[in-house]
This record gives structure tokens, sequence and C-alpha cells, in this order.
């Protein structure tokens, strides 16, 4: 009897009608990020600073369909060579370069600029986003793996007047006592043009008054400049608050610049963040608000022009409700900051909104800064950052990324704001450094509402990442930041080390689905004949065999073996194979379980008088078991995929155990032999223990493998049991692990398994994404391009399509290439002659796959 079927595992008995069985405050505007803002133009220039001991690493993500090298090329303080290095930077991965290990940096400071090949240059100006990460190790006993860690985000120079706000007052403490140190404003320019570099830095104070006026230059290029603002000053102990202003000489030119803030008490660092100067806009995007461990949080908001402008913000919760609103006027370059506690609750997290008049144009800039205690009884600051540039997707052409690393005990979070006028759903896809294991999520916010996403819990310990966020459907998206959060034993905060994430376009290609056939009952499979017809057969689970014939569905059955053909529970006629000689020799087999429950493999003919009727007469038992799927290899040979044959979890242990043929790829000779023969190349042939026919073991519930009509490789779509789903690249002799393995995970045992000699999956996703993976097929065909080559599979239950790609280093990358806007239920994909794909549905419909718009 049969215990279960490769049909459809995810349910356990048939049951098809089973199957088909935050309000928020108004938000001020905020324009989107125009596509044109998603491009860098190359090469990027960034500095380096190996002072205070600081460790300096360059981290770049790369999202563009094919690997990339980048040219780093470090150099001194007055612009000499110090190391160059070409690094490959994976398809959809990160990489981190350490610039202490490319030379001596310790008590210097330089530039860097990074490059790509001019033949990848359109990609990498699309798709390739670093970060500057700094890091000083802790130099006291405060039991911190840092005294502080800041990103800095590498991006294109600047031209014209920028603004900035520095503050040097001491978050610890009282100011005004004298005893406490300022916190240093360092102010850098850096001069990334051809010709010298000269302008006007113009200090204003907190009512916009001007202070002070200071010539900066002129500056070679590749020179930097290092500039006290605030804390050099006598008045309160060095601790003042203003507005910057850097007015070039020149406004065609470029340079770099960038305020860092350090905070220090007896001498000992307690933070540092770096903060971008700005233009000043009214088109500021939402701010993350936060009272999370403790947390001060202040909001600091400047004018930078010359005209008094009337200023409001809202303050929203978690679930994007209105705390808090206000309207003020703010002087000509003058300043206000908002204690945002006041309307947060302790350890919550929020967002704020910033507008000015209607008709202002560069007239804010705003930063959220978040001061962290080590309790709530100290006044100490324990750690600090900023928000500051976070930027949104566009409505449907963008993305955001975003880096990750778990090292140093790092929790990860990955923090998602909505900005959309209704409730929006966030696609969020990670990756592992190189890319070879991925996951997705999916976040549903209300306006104006946030989400904390824990990255570490994808990632492990010790792990690079990288992570993908965009909106499903028409939705205009998010803002994001990921968060590096170390803790001490006891669960305190330590430090906090944001990064930004970047707006890149979406992935190149989407596929779509183009109506193709409907009105079959229960279709299961679909493939042709390999006659020259053009014709495609379909498979009816009641056991019907069905014919399309210039895309339409003939009315008389092509087999009828319904009175043969047992429905218990999954049981049905699965899937029909035709021989690789069929236009001469008529002969094809099917795949059912009979009224017995029993799975057969019986060979037919097709009608000598009817090329669209087959011989019922003609069956002939080639092989019976329990469950198999099959196909023909390039080699002629046919091909049987068995589950492990017994309930949940293999009870019986059949999954490892080869001394009978559950949980394995038969590969037999029809052609030769009653009922057939055993290939001489069998991996097993020779070992009396393991049976002949046996091509490989170690799977649980295969459901629809398939052979790249390039190379004859075999792919084979594994379903799970509790967590994992897998496509495995099938190969002569191999064990895929089941059950000792699910996918990649140990499952007996649950820990410590013995992995020697298992082969793991070319790739995995869980149940968060789907629950039961259908197998599909390389794209051979002619008409979709974007995908030749690329290994398509799909889920029942989510009805999602990947693309599997092959990495130069021989892993594998899986993007999501269609996700639909209403339920379906994929049970299997179809190959035409010419190689073009569709996409079955129990339902009743077939659908043919094409490239989205």
């Amino acid at each position: 009897m049969c215990n279960r079927t490769t049909f459809l595992p995810l349910i356990s008995a048939w049951a098809l009608s089973s199957l088909l069985i935050l309000l928020s405050a108004p938000s001020t505007a905020f324009t989107q990020v125009d596509d044109s803002e998603t491009r860098l133009a190359l090469p990027l220039t960034g500095t380096w600073n190996g002072y205070q001991l600081q460790i300096n690493i360059l981290e770049c993500s790369n999202f563009a369909d094919r690997d990339l090298v980048i040219q780093l090329s470090m150099n001194s303080a007055n612009n000499s060579e110090l190391a160059t290095v070409d690094e490959t930077i994976p398809s959809q991965g990160t990489k981190h370069l350490i610039l202490n290990d490319l030379t001596s940096i310790e008590d210097a400071y330089g530039s860097f600029s990074l490059d790509v090949a001019s033949d990848d240059k359109d990609e990498a100006e699309q798709h390739l986003r670093c970060t500057s990460l700094f890091y000083r190790p802790d130099q006291s006993s405060q039991s911190k793996p840092f005294e502080y860690a800041f990103a800095l985000p590498l991006r294109e120079p600047s031209q014209g007047t920028q603004h900035g706000l520095y503050n040097s007052i001491n978050p610890s403490g009282n100011p005004s006592s004298g005893t406490t140190e300022p916190v240093f404003n360092w102010l850098t320019i850096y001069n990334s043009d051809d010709t010298a570099f000269e302008a006007i830095l113009e200090l204003r104070d907190f009512s916009g008054a001007s202070r002070s006026l200071r010539r900066i230059g002129p500056l070679a290029a590749g020179e930097r400049i290092d500039i006290a603002l605030g804390h050099d000053e006598s008045f309160q102990n060095g601790q003042s608050v203003g507005l910057y202003r850097i007015l070039p000489d020149n406004t065609t030119q470029k340079y770099l610049a960038f305020l860092s803030r350090y905070g220090s008490t007896d001498a000992v660092f307690n933070f540092a963040f770096s903060l971008q100067p700005s233009s000043g806009s009214c088109n500021l995007p939402p701010l993350f608000a936060s009272t999370i461990g403790n947390a001060r949080n202040w909001l600091e908001i400047a004018n930078t022009s010359s005209e008094t402008q009337s200023t409001t913000i809202t303050v929203y919760d978690s679930l994007g409700r209105l705390q808090h609103t206000e309207t003020f006027l703010l002087n000509p370059f003058g300043q206000r900051h908002i204690f945002l506690n006041q309307h947060l609750a302790p350890e919550s997290v929020g967002s704020v909104r910033i507008a000015c008049e209607e008709n202002a144009q560069n007239a804010l800039l705003a930063q959220s800064m978040f001061y962290g205690r080590k309790n709530s009884e100290t006044e100490n600051i324990r750690w600090a950052y900023g928000v500051q540039d976070s930027l949104s997707s566009s409505t449907t052409n963008t993305r955001l990324i975003g880096g990750s690393n778990t090292f140093f005990a790092a929790a990860n979070w990955l923090r998602l704001l909505s900005v959309d006028a209704e409730a929006a759903t966030a696609r969020v896809r990670l990756f592992s450094s190189d890319a070879a294991r991925t996951e997705e999520r999916s976040l549903s916010l209300a306006t104006n509402a946030t989400s904390d996403l824990a990255l570490h819990e994808f990632l492990g310990t010790d792990a690079i990442g990288t992570s993908s966020i965009e909106s499903n459907g028409s939705a205009a998206g998010f803002v994001a930041e990921t968060l590096r959060v170390f803790q001490s034993d006891t669960g305190a905060i330590e430090y906090i080390l944001n990064t930004p994430t970047y707006v890149v376009p979406r992935a190149a290609t989407e596929l779509t689905l183009e109506p193709f056939v409907s009105g079959l009952n229960g279709p299961v499979y679909l493939t042709h004949s390999g006659d020259s017809t053009g014709r495609l057969f379909v498979v009816e689970r009641a056991g019907r065999v069905r014919v399309i014939e210039n895309d339409e569905l003939l009315p008389t059955p092509f087999l009828d073996i319904s009175t043969l053909v047992g429905l218990s529970g999954e049981q049905g006629l699965h899937s029909i194979v035709f021989h690789p000689e069929y236009a001469s020799n008529g002969l094809f087999f099917v795949h059912y379980n009979n009224k017995d429950g029993d799975t057969q493999v019986v060979r037919y003919a097709r009608d000598n008088s009817n090329m669209n009727l087959a011989d019922p007469s003609s069956a002939k038992l080639i092989y019976e078991l329990e469950q198999p799927d099959h196909f023909f290899g390039q080699d002629s040979f046919l091909y049987i995929a068995l589950g492990d044959g017994g309930f949940a979890g293999d009870p019986l242990n059949y999954g490892q155990n080869t001394s009978n043929t559950f949980g394995t790829v038969l590969r037999i000779n029809v052609d030769v032999g009653d009922p057939y023969s055993i290939p001489s190349d069998n991996p097993f042939v020779d070992n009396n223990d393991i049976p002949s026919e046996i091509f490989a073991t170690g799977f649980r519930n295969p459901w629809r493998f398939s052979f790249d009509r390039l190379d004859g490789r075999l792919f084979l779509g594994d379903v799970g049991q509790n967590d994992v789903e897998e496509i495995d690249l099938v190969e002569s002799g191999k064990n895929y692990g089941w059950s000792t393995m699910e996918g990649s995970r140990c499952f007996k045992p649950t820990t410590n398994c013995d992995t020697t000699g298992l082969t793991l999956p070319i790739s995995e996703y869980t149940h968060a994404e789907g629950n039961s993976v259908i197998g599909g097929y390389v794209y051979r065909g002619e008409e979709l391009t974007e995908i030749q080559g690329k290994y398509l599979f799909s889920d029942f239950s989510s009805g999602r399509i990947w693309a599997l790609t092959q990495n130069e280093d021989e892993t594998w990358r899986r993007d999501q290439v269609y996700e639909s806007e209403s339920d379906i239920f994929v049970v299997s994909f179809g190959e035409d002659e010419a190689g073009e794909l569709y996409i079955i549905e129990i339902t009743g419909a077939i659908s043919k796959i094409v490239i989205k718009n």
C-alpha cells in the first residue's frame, strides 16, 4: 500500500475546497526618490583614518545579476598611492575589505578610490553600494567590544553650498557646571576634484546669527583638512550648538565633507558617529524615533535658508498613530531641538515627519539623535548614533539594500518605516555574504508604522549578509536602516552602530503569467511528445491525458485510464513521459496509483490510426513501488524518483537505508530486458547490498525533476518535512541527506548530526516563504533571453517563482522573479518542444511564463 505519494505532500488529504478556502493619522507629503537617483557615478572616492587605533573596513554589496570585480586604490594624505587590490563581490553578495590589512594606516589618514572595469561600469553604478566602517577597539575596562563604531556611506562628491549641524554639548551631566568634557566635532573637507579647492566656512549660532567666517584652502587635488567646530572654544567649556555652511568659490567643483562627533569621559571614548551635510530640502524623508535602551532621542532641525520658515513636525508611534504635532517658526539659519521622549512611551519606537511651507525650497535639514544610557538611573551616555540620510524606494522601479554583520555577537535589526498614504507590504529578501543562502519575509505596515526584523536569526553568528527591501504592488515604499547592536552578557546595550540603506533599481527580470488554456479537471502536469508536431499533453489527476493542439484543448482524451486510477488521499495519475524515439516507436510511460493504492509505471503505445489517441490495450507494467516520478535522461535511460515511503519524519528510516529503493532516484534501461535492464555504469551495480537500479539516495519526497537540455544535469525539487524546502543537483552515487538532514539542517538528530558523505542542496528556503517545493526546468527556450540558463522552480502554497543562477564559484543565487497578486496553487511546470515554460494550476488553468511588461 502507498503510505505517501509524491503528490502535494503539504496536505494530508485531497481537499480542493479547503485549499481555496491600522488606523493612522494623515501624513505630511513626502515625494519619492526619483529613479535617476539610483545611479552613483564611478569612480567613487572615500577617506580612511588610522588615528585612535581605528580599524577601517570597506563593506560593499552587489545587487547586479553578475559578479563584479572592484578596483580599490589607497592613497596617503599627500595623494601618493599606497596599495591597490582587485576584489570580486558576488552577485547579491557582500564582502568586507579591511584597509588596515592592505597597508599600514596607524596614526595616519588618507583617501581611496573605487572603480570597476569599463565593461561592468553600467551594472556597478546601478547596483554596487559601499559603506566605510570605523571601529575603535575597547582600550579601557568598559567590557565593550568597541569604544565606538560608526558608518560613513560612500557617495558621490558634493557641489555648491552645503550645510550641517555641529553640537559639542556633552549629553552626559550638566554642561553649565564646567565639569564635563565637550563632544568633539571635527569637520572633514576633502578635495576630490582635479583642481585646487577654496571655500568660505561660515559658522552660525543656535539663533541663526553669524559667528565667524573662515577661508578654507586652497586644497590641492586629493588634499584633506579637518576643522574643530565648537569644542575648541572657551564658551561653556567648549560646549555649543550651531550651523556650519560650506560656501565654495567655484560652485561646480566637487568635494567631500562630513562631520564626526566623538564623545568621551576622562579620555575614554563613549561614542562616535558621522553626519553628512546637506543643501537643505522641504522634501525630507521621515526619520526614526526611539527610546529603546534608555535612549534619549533629540530631533535637531535647522533652517538653511535666509527666510523665516514655518515648520511642522508630526510624531507617530510604531503603529502609525499620531502622538504629537506642532508648528513653529524657524529663523533664517536658526535651529530647534525637540526632546522626542516626551512624545513617545519608554522603550518604544516611532517616527517623525518634518515639513516646510508648501512653496519653500531648500529650507530644512533634520536629524534624529539617539543617546543611550546603561540604565535609567545614570546620566552618563553609553552609546550614541544619528539618523539622517534615510532614503525611500520609489513606487515601482527601485528597492533598498543594506549590509549586515553579526561578528562580535552583534544582533542585527532591520528597521522599516512605511511612507505610503495607505497600508503597504514590504518584501524583504535576505542573503548570505555569497548569496548561497537566501530567505524571504513579508511585512505589512500601516501608514507611518514601523517594524523591526531580526536579521541575526537568519545569518547566525560571525556572518556577513545583505538585505533587499521592496514594496509589493504599487505602494510607494519604505525608509530603512540596519542597527548592529552589541550587548553585554546581561543583555544591556553596550553599543549601537547604524548603517544606511541605499536605493538601487529592482531586479531587471520579472516574470508574469499569460493565460493559455483553462477548463481542465485537476491538471497536474504538462509536457510534449518530442515528435515535432507542437502538441502538448496535459495529465489530469483523475486518470486522463488531454491533448492541446494549435493552442486548443481537444475534447477527446489521448488516454483515459480513470477506471484504473485510485484517488484516495493524494493518489491519482501523476505524470507522463514520452520515449526519446516516440516519433518512430510510439511508446510512452505513465505513473499512477492503482485502486489498491500501489504506484505503478506503465508503458503504453499510441493508436496506429490516430496520433491523438493511445492504445489502452498496449499497457505493460514496467515498475511497481510506492510514489515514483519519472523522466528520460539525455542518455535515453528512464529515471524514476521515489519518496521515503513512510509517514511524517521517516519513522521507518528508509531515507538512509539503501537496502531498498525508497527515497532514491532509479536509472533503468527500458529498451533492453523484460521489463528493463540495469545500465552498466550505475553507481551501485557491483554492490550486492544495494539495489542496482539506484542512481542517487537520500530524498524525502521528490516532486518534479528535470534535465537541463544543454548539458543533461538533473535538477530535483525535494519537499521538506518541518521547515526546509530544497532543490538538489543530482549526481551519480551521491547521498542527499534525508532523514539525517532536512535541507542543510540536522533532522535526526536535531543537532550535531553526522554529515559525512552527504550532499547538501544547491538552494533551499524555509516555510516562511512556502511549504511545498515544485521542481521546474532550466530555461532553454528562445523567447525569454533574460532568463536563459536559469533554473526556475515554484512553491504550491505561495505560488512564487524563483530563478537559480550559478555563480562563478559554483554556488547558486536564488532570485524571486514572480509573485501573484492573487492566490494560485502551482502543482507543476510544463515545457514545450521549443523549451518555453508553462505553469499548471491545480484549479484547472495553464499559463505561459512570459517577461513582465
